[in-house]
This record gives C-alpha cells, structure tokens and sequence, in this order.
C-alpha cells in the first residue's frame, strides 16, 4: 500500500477482498487537498492480485508493479502493467522465470529513456536464499534485460 501526490490532490493503492474470486484484488483511491474521498477505482488484474508500487505520468496514467497468484495459488508471479485513472488496464506483462516460484518487484523508477527499472527479489536453490535482481523494461513494458546480484548462501 501507498500513494503520492494527484494532479487533482493525492492518490492511494491497495488491496481488497473480492468475494466473488475469493481473493484480493486492486484499487486506487482519489482524495482531494482536504482529505476528502473523490472516487475509489476497483481494478482486477489477474486472481489475487495486489499492487506494490504506483508512479504516476504526465497524461495521469499509472504504471504499477504487483504480484497475483495462479488460480491454484500455487506460484507467485510478479506484474508490471499500465492503467489509467479509471481502472482500465492498458496493458499487463509478467516477466518471471517459469519454474522460479514467489519472484516479487519491489520498487520502481522510469527512465531517461522513456522505460522503466524495477528491483526486486527471488529464491535462488533450494534453501530458498534470496537474490536481488533488476530489471529493465521498454516503455510498453517489453523485456530489455536482466541482472541477478546474489551471494552464495545468503
């Protein structure tokens, strides 16, 4: 959960319990500069899905990372994805490694270049230690690359 600054006041994103699924999906909420609700956007992505970090463009569009699970809630699979203010989901992209279960995106930031950079984390081998990793996103959020930054046994 968070939130930033609006065109129009202050944003917030989270998540909510969907009783039809069964599971949690997104939203963000709109508040104006006295703190009052403007509007809540409910937005599905996939089951169980909740966003972890928001960064709000120039045409006040969204690009969000998350995560959601398959309908098994088996595996973890991050997100990345581009919505507007009402909840319409322009596009979604996962970019995780099959087989590599509870990958999570942690942070984000856009780039000179028009992209984004997003950090995050996965387990390497079967004690389940955690690599750090980055990855590198067109503007579109089409895959450029990868950087796995681990140390054996941590």
């Amino acid at each position: 959960m968070g939130g930033g600054k609006w065109f129009q006041g202050y944003y917030g994103f989270g998540w909510h319990s969907n009783p039809i699924e069964g599971a949690r999906d997104s939203h963000f909420m709109y508040i104006n500069d006295l703190g009052d609700s403007v509007k809540v956007v409910k937005i599905n992505f996939e089951f169980n899905d909740q966003i972890h970090d928001a960064l709000l463009l120039k045409d006040s569009t969204f690009v969000v990372i998350g995560t959601y699970t398959d309908t098994t809630a088996t595996d973890t699979k991050p997100f990345v994805a581009r919505v507007d203010s009402l909840g319409n989901v322009l596009w979604f992209k996962t970019h995780n490694n099959p087989g590599n279960k509870d990958e999570i995106l942690k942070n984000m930031a856009a780039t000179p270049d028009g992209g984004y950079i997003f950090g995050g984390s996965e387990p390497n081998g079967p004690n389940s230690f955690q690599d750090l990793f980055l990855i590198k996103l067109d503007s579109v959020g089409d895959f450029e690359w990868k950087q796995n930054y681990g140390i054996p046994n941590y």
